[in-house]
């Protein structure tokens, strides 16, 4: 599966400098901040002037600065309106005036406040295929162990496409990645009779991200079959 690690990411709110550039143009600088920052990426707000995926942005924070390339952006009326994520592009760079070991992650239950929904939300969402894709992460080690196309989702487990052999059972962190947006779930490897297709069952999910996967569930590219 090779050597990724799932990075710590942590929600703290610095004030940063971001420049953008447009060809032939000089750079425009606006003032943004950070939702959330791990050791090499973040998820900036307000920040102004970008365009498209793979953007290379400048971002200073103080007297530190470092070029960050832009891997999503939010859509307008989207859970993530406004925000863009962005990963370091320098190797070695880190520009965050904070130690994040001495932070934690922030996470709640995924079925926190559904109440009398829960029911309803039990229904299983398939997805048109290309709509997302899940990385899968020992929590114990941060080592990936699996990754594909995300198949389908309910609030209790979803299903990913893989080619590789499915990770034994234990506990894992599950990212999420869209075009518009990023979810970070934590769960477990749960038995599968279906070759190719790997089963998480979902526990929590990252503060903030709910909307989000609000949107994973109900969006217009999906469609719901009954609950299995």
């Amino acid at each position: 599966m090779g050597t990724k690690k799932l990075e710590k990411r942590v929600q703290v709110v610095l004030p940063v400098r971001v420049a953008v550039w447009v060809e032939g143009q000089r750079p425009t600088f606006h003032m943004a901040c950070t939702c959330d920052v791990s050791l090499h990426g973040a998820r900036l707000v307000g920040a102004k002037g970008i365009k498209t995926v793979g953007e290379i942005l400048a971002v200073e924070r103080g007297k530190n600065r470092a070029f960050y390339r832009v891997v999503w952006i939010g859509k307008p009326g989207g859970p993530q309106q406004d925000q863009v994520g962005i990963q370091c592009v320098e190797q070695g760079k880190f520009i965050w005036d904070k130690n994040l070991d001495e932070l934690e992650e922030q996470y709640e239950p995924l079925l926190a406040g559904l109440g009398d929904q829960l029911k309803a939300e039990e229904a299983l969402v398939e997805l048109t295929p290309g709509v997302a894709y899940a990385e899968v992460f020992s929590d114990s080690s941060g080592q990936a162990v699996a990754r594909g196309e995300l198949a389908s989702v309910s609030y209790k487990t979803c299903h990913v496409r893989i080619v590789d052999q499915a990770p034994p059972r234990g506990s894992v962190q599950i990212l999420i990645t869209a075009p518009s947006f990023d979810i970070r779930l934590r769960g477990h490897v749960q038995a599968s009779d279906i070759p190719g297709m790997l089963s998480l069952g979902l526990q929590e999910i990252r503060r903030g991200d709910r909307k989000a996967f609000g949107v994973l569930m109900g969006g217009s590219s999906a469609k719901t079959v009954a609950g299995r």
